[in-house]
């Protein structure tokens, strides 16, 4: 089946103009852009929301009395990391 859509489409493409074929490329590119946008739109929003999720176990647990080596291993970061979390919190 692909390849009657794919002859089909090579027929309707020879039956546009030059300019036609032009705007039709023009399109399908915008569509790309569009989608590969969307998408890293996407991945950026994850790992932002990741982050935001690991910041807030941070500051409960510390404010919870979880000590800062443990919130570390917890959040498998550093303990520096942990400490600046905290510390652009206010926390400490």
């Amino acid at each position: 089946m692909q390849e009657i859509r794919e002859a089909i489409e090579l027929l309707q493409e020879s039956a546009y103009s030059q300019s036609e074929l032009l705007t039709y490329d023009k399109y399908w590119d915008s569509i790309s852009v569009e989608r590969t946008m969307l998408s890293d739109s996407f991945v950026e929003g994850k790992i932002e929301g990741k982050s935001e999720g690991i910041n807030l176990m941070i500051i409960n647990g510390y404010k919870a009395g979880i000590s800062t080596e443990i919130l570390s291993s917890m959040a498998q970061i550093s303990n520096e990391g942990v400490t600046e979390i905290l510390r652009n919190h206010g926390l400490i």
